[in-house]
């Protein structure tokens, strides 16, 4: 079954682009395109989309006075928020955006989002940091829980995942579904894309919040 998602940006040419995006999956299909916030609203109150991209800078109502307003509702699509700026990423996730997707980076994160919001998770565009539970965590790293993080973080001490599994006391097997379930958040495929990953993010994983919460368990 194909998930509905409504467009809101008020111009027409990169809305054409996200359709175009949004639809060549097979797995989504665009419900609607609208150019302001008032539109969005009625737009949704109609057609009840699953999810609903708002770009904030809209006549009428913006992004987030749109989100604002979704949130005394029953059953609100998830919300992915689009824009140019990282400024918005704290009120857009104080508000109970699913998303923040950066509009450079929509070509190739906006799937991934989708995907992701619709798992229940937040996505964060690369390149934006903000502080959530875990602690002040940027771009990709803001997808992952705090055992996923750990662990991620042993990746990068060049741990395997036997090694990772005595480490944090839990069975190679748990290892192995973290190690799919971080691939499949961050959209990585091949042998040794997690590893280049943690590699490449090693600095922002030896802080602090990397450590695991409590809550979560290994």
């Amino acid at each position: 079954m194909t998930v509905t998602v409504l467009i809101a940006d008020d111009h027409p040419i990169f809305r054409r682009g996200l359709r175009e995006i949004i639809e060549e999956t097979g797995r989504f299909r665009v419900v609607r395109e609208v150019g302001d916030g008032i539109e969005a609203i009625q737009a949704i109150r109609e057609h009840r989309p699953r999810v609903a991209v708002l770009d904030i800078g809209m006549p009428g109502a913006d992004g987030l006075e749109v989100l604002e307003r979704l949130g005394d509702w029953l059953d609100p699509p998830a919300v992915v928020i689009l824009t140019m700026y990282d400024d918005y990423v704290a009120p857009a996730m104080r508000l109970g955006a699913a998303g923040y997707l950066l509009k450079e980076n929509a070509e190739d994160e906006l799937v991934i989002c989708l995907e992701a919001v619709l798992r229940g998770e937040r996505f964060v565009s690369e390149g934006v940091c903000w502080s959530s539970e875990k602690g002040t965590v940027s771009g990709p790293l803001a997808r992952l829980t705090r055992a996923e993080l750990r662990i991620l973080k042993l990746i990068a001490e060049l741990k395997t995942s036997r090694e990772i599994g005595g480490i944090l006391c839990v069975s190679h097997r748990t290892v192995q579904n973290h190690r799919a379930n971080i691939c499949a958040k961050l959209g990585l495929q091949g042998d040794k894309a997690l590893l280049r990953f943690a590699l490449r993010y090693r600095t922002e994983l030896a802080v602090p919040h990397a450590e695991g919460p409590k809550k979560d368990g290994p």
